[in-house]
């Protein structure tokens, strides 16, 4: 799916996830410090409470084809 929060590599790709970022292994060295979280990612899903990223995974998870 475009624009899915899912990557291939089975992980989360969105700045609330701080495995996402160059610093802890992620793809994203473009979103600087973790302490950058709240505005990292523009155009890219956002999410500041845990509800938030819950329902962004659970809407990602419904619109998915599924992992190949």
């Amino acid at each position: 799916m475009p624009g899915s929060i899912f990557h291939p590599n089975r992980l989360i790709c969105a700045p609330w996830n701080r495995l996402a970022y160059a610093e802890h292994g992620g793809p994203h060295p473009d979103w600087g410090a973790l302490t950058n979280w709240k505005t990292a990612g523009a155009g890219y899903t956002k999410a500041d409470t845990l509800a938030d990223m819950l329902s962004q995974i659970h809407l990602h998870l419904t619109l998915s084809p599924g992992m190949s």
